[in-house]
């Protein structure tokens, strides 16, 4: 079962995204800031991270830039989300 880390300080987006993913068969592991998701990397060792932009504490293009400075991390996939509209 391939994992996903959920990163996003709203929780009603963690909630909605970690029941989705979970029906179509992921196990799901969250954060809730940058930090809890860089973190969370060597433990939960994800496929694919899906991450909110603007976060508290550590934002999400921070976090991305920190994983890909990291060449452990590098080759995960990053989605980058956002609920604000602009």
């Amino acid at each position: 079962m391939k994992t996903i880390l959920v990163v996003d300080d709203e929780r009603s987006i963690v909630e909605l995204l970690t029941a989705v993913l979970e029906d179509e068969g992921y196990h799901v592991v969250t954060a809730h800031n940058g930090k809890e998701g860089l973190a969370r990397l060597p433990i939960s060792q994800p496929a694919m991270v899906l991450c909110d932009v603007m976060m508290p504490i550590l934002d999400g293009r921070e976090m991305c830039r920190r994983m890909q400075a990291n060449p452990e991390y590098r080759s995960i996939p990053i989605v980058l989300m956002s609920a604000a509209a602009r």
